[in-house]
């Protein structure tokens, strides 16, 4: 009866613990470099780092929405992407230098070209609804010169 007494004793001291999220939504993603499983709601994350770049786990992260790079060489075009995250449609808006040719080049995150298209109006519409929610690179040329590479996330 004392070890059973003790057995009882033992296992109420010790509190054990699991896994604790109150999630609100969540999957998994796959394409051709892996698969990954995601949360909405996770508070906690860790970040994981090594030679070839680092991994965050978790969700409560804010959106990076960037501009990667913009020519210099180029200084009257001024260039601009919204709304950015966008679920669907994303506008490209030039407010200057449509007397030049400009052409946009939409990549996913392994370098595949996805849509190319010529330049001709102030606002452009570009469709992202047949692509996967991702990150991708928009990169916007005059010519044989850079304007300015946006990094676009789809939702």
């Amino acid at each position: 009866m004392n070890i059973m007494a003790i057995l009882i004793l033992m296992f109420l001291c010790f509190q054990t613990n699991a896994q604790d999220a109150y999630l609100s939504g969540g999957g998994e993603a796959s394409g051709t470099g892996g698969s990954s499983s995601y949360s909405i709601g996770q508070v906690i994350y860790t970040t994981n780092s090594g030679a070839t770049g680092s991994v965050a786990q978790g969700v409560q992260q804010a959106y990076e929405v960037s501009i990667v790079s913009q020519s210099e060489l180029v200084l009257n075009m001024e260039v601009s992407v919204f709304p950015n995250p966008s679920s669907d449609l994303l506008n490209l808006e030039l407010t200057s230098g449509l007397d030049k040719e400009v052409t946009y080049f939409l990549y996913d995150n392994t370098g595949k070209l996805l849509a190319r298209s010529a330049v001709y109006n102030e606002i452009t519409k570009i469709d992202l609804k047949p692509f996967p929610n991702a990150i991708y690179h928009l990169n916007v040329m005059q010519g044989p010169n850079q304007v300015k590479l946006f990094k676009i996330i789809k939702i």
